[in-house]
């Protein structure tokens, strides 16, 4: 049975994530938020699918994700939504930068490169909402990771390992701008190691 864990990295878009999963046609056991703060490698031992939220500030200034990663990269389900997909990229070696102007509530389309074997995928093109003010630059080659969504600019809007079931998110699949984000956890929810 899929049991979901929510790390809070302090954002208001937690809940609505939390709300998205258990409104999911995956059937799930149990969907539990901690806070970033309080969570232990223990508790995220008891669950099969984690979600690294949205929050503030940098990756650098949430470590339990960077810690989850190091323990968990081969056994459990992770996802990392906008601050989270930045976290997934900085720990295997991308480069952050801050944007010029920050991206709050506004709507863009992306395209999803099939060509990858994308496990997780929306309709292509797709509207996305998107809340950020920090984006991953590049992916190296040598990186374990690759781009699975861009946008018009070929800013990188969606990641994954090339082995292991983590996948990033820049947009928000949990806000009422991104038109497909129910379909998008379901997939999600739908993986298994």
């Amino acid at each position: 049975m899929v049991r979901v864990l929510i790390i809070d990295n302090d954002d208001s878009f937690t809940y609505n994530l939390k709300q998205l999963v258990e409104e999911a046609d995956i059937q799930t056991e149990d969907v539990v938020v901690k806070s970033h703060r309080e969570v232990t490698l223990d508790d995220v031992d008891l669950f099969s699918h984690i979600i690294f939220s949205p929050g503030p500030s940098l990756p650098k200034d949430h470590p339990m994700m960077f810690e989850i990663l190091e323990a968990y990269e081969e056994t459990k389900v992770i996802l990392g939504v906008c601050l989270g997909h930045q976290a997934i990229g900085a720990f295997y070696g991308a480069k952050l930068n801050q944007l010029n102007h920050v991206v709050h509530g506004q709507q863009r389309e992306i395209t999803w490169d099939y060509s990858t074997h994308t496990k997780l995928t929306l309709p292509s093109p797709s509207i996305v909402g998107l809340y950020h003010s920090w984006f991953i630059d590049s992916i190296p080659e040598a990186m374990p990771l690759h781009i699975t969504a861009a946008d018009k600019t070929g800013r990188i809007m969606a990641i994954e390992h090339h082995t292991f079931a983590i996948t990033g998110v820049q947009f928000h699949p949990e806000s009422m701008m991104t038109e497909q984000g129910d379909l998008f956890i379901n997939q999600w929810l739908s993986q298994k190691l």
